[in-house]
């Protein structure tokens, strides 16, 4: 999880700790990646422990969901093909993805593609959002482009610079 959601890990960590208690595992270590972005698996010292301690004692990764393993197909796929090579297993809490069978197996590779085909959506859809609020004249960043500036009567929206529109007229000639 990111920084704003660490009120959540300890959430995220109990059902985590109800789905071992359910299914009689036992807990051997407790991972976490507070404040680091999981779009790279680089970036996330706490579940390359995880993995590392999971596939010596050939156990079961545990996971709240499948946002919160990985960002990426490949990066997915890349895990749980290494659990499998080292005979371990992925367990994905919320949506119940069991890997120790070849359907969950399965089923965790195609949400895996869903969970990719979301974020991107999502990410197309931010993009034009915001490239439509900056067409429309609404101030989308804290940082105003050079010839523009907030305007006075309402904080929300920008305004062209006249001073600094005629300054990029010049540079232009």
């Amino acid at each position: 999880p990111n920084a704003d959601e660490c009120s959540s890990c300890e959430f995220q960590e109990q059902k985590c700790r109800e789905y071992c208690d359910y299914n009689d595992m036992d807990i051997y270590a407790v991972f976490q990646d507070k404040g680091a972005s999981g779009k790279r698996l680089a970036n996330r010292p706490g579940l390359l422990s995880a993995l590392d301690r999971v596939i010596k004692i050939r156990g079961v990764l545990v996971v709240y969901n499948l946002a919160r393993l990985a960002r990426s197909t490949t990066d997915a796929i890349i895990l749980s093909e290494r659990l499998e090579k080292n005979h371990a297993d992925l367990a994905i809490v919320t949506q119940k993805i069991d890997t120790s069978t070849p359907m969950g197996r399965a089923f965790f590779k195609i949400m895996a593609v869903i969970g990719e085909l979301q974020r991107e959506i999502t990410a197309e859809d931010t993009k034009a959002k915001l490239k439509s609020m900056d067409k429309d004249g609404f101030r989308i960043s804290s940082n105003v482009k050079y010839g523009y500036m907030v305007d006075p009567q309402n904080k929300k929206k920008i305004i062209k610079n006249e001073h600094e529109q005629n300054v990029i007229k010049l540079i232009l000639k």
